[in-house]
């Protein structure tokens, strides 16, 4: 079979089966029992969501978010970047407030 009878035997059968323009007939109370039916499976799926269990890594990623700035709003990546940028940021505000007691302390004795 040579390329061009298979790409018109493919067109042929994309045509024949293009059915994107057929929409099933649907009633007005049909649709709305459907949206009000995929309202309560929201609802009990938010349900159902709140009170699954949370593991341990859920838990200690929500307290970094927490304790990183603007956490809240990195994605895991990012905030693990962040996390590792602040930490190191307070060891040098950690030495540099040991030096300063040490320089005050030595001072005044």
């Amino acid at each position: 079979m040579d390329d061009a009878s298979l790409a018109s035997l493919l067109l042929a059968l994309i045509s024949s089966t293009d059915i994107s323009d057929r929409r099933p007939y649907r009633s007005a109370r049909r649709r709305r029992k459907q949206k009000s039916t995929m309202a309560l499976t929201k609802r009990w799926d938010l349900q159902q969501r709140a009170r699954r269990p949370v593991s341990n890594m859920e838990k200690r990623v929500r307290a970094l978010r927490g304790l990183v700035p603007n956490g809240e709003s990195m994605e895991l990546h990012g905030l693990f970047r962040e996390a590792t940028d602040y930490i190191s940021c307070l060891q040098a505000r950690i030495k540099a407030m040991e030096m300063m007691v040490k320089v005050l302390s030595d001072g005044i004795i």
